[in-house]
């Protein structure tokens, strides 16, 4: 028996990748046949208060510190930029 060697041998990597390749492909339509498409309820207008009186009574708690930062952090800083 005479065995040639194919100029272009497949790689494992190349057969493995095109494996997983066709079985994603294989299984996309059984994944999107899967999926019912659903309606989104009707938005209640009637609850809550209204938006301009909602945007109003927005409030931010966050606090900031009034000294400047530590220069240890700020040389940390510019020697890994």
């Amino acid at each position: 028996m005479l065995y040639v060697q194919p100029k272009n041998p497949v790689t494992r990597r190349q057969a493995n990748s095109a494996l997983l390749a066709v079985g994603a492909m294989a299984a996309m339509p059984a994944a999107a046949f899967a999926q019912q498409a659903r309606g989104l309820p009707a938005p209640r207008k009637e609850a809550g208060r209204p938006l301009m009186q909602a945007l109003q009574a927005r409030r931010s708690t966050s606090e900031f510190s009034s000294r400047p930062p530590r220069s240890t952090s700020c040389t940390w800083f510019t020697a890994s930029a």
